[in-house]
């Protein structure tokens, strides 16, 4: 069964929030290591994209925000959990297309373009 859309737009926030501790926790330490100020924003943000990006191939195609709805990613044609490639992939477009991607949430099948363009889809795991 695919995931309901309310769960997977609170996933979404959760993992933006996730997404942002990271860039705040890796900028705090980064800085205390005496990292220069550029770099410190640059190292950051490349920590908080790789979650944002990554995060969908964590253990059972699950995020953090996926985690707290039972939601997981996995392949739409052989039912395996996410890949890095497909989770790669899902959020890239995400971040790209935004409003775009989301729009394609309304269709029948419920999928993402980016769930599309990486042959993933989400679904809601029985518990």
């Amino acid at each position: 069964m695919t995931a309901p859309l309310f769960q997977r737009y609170v996933a979404q926030i959760i993992d933006a929030a996730v997404s942002a501790f990271f860039f705040l926790a890796s900028f705090v330490v980064f800085e205390k290591a005496g990292v220069d100020n550029e770099n410190v924003r640059i190292y950051s943000l490349l920590v908080a994209l790789s979650y944002y990006l990554f995060c969908d191939s964590l253990p059972r195609g699950r995020s953090v925000g996926k985690m707290f709805f039972n939601i997981s990613v996995v392949d739409s044609k052989t039912g395996k959990y996410c890949s890095i490639l497909q989770s790669f992939l899902r959020n890239t477009l995400c971040l790209v297309l935004g409003v775009l991607d989301a729009i394609f949430i309304l269709r029948k099948d419920r999928r993402r373009l980016g769930d599309l363009l990486a042959s993933t889809i989400a679904v809601k795991l029985k518990v």
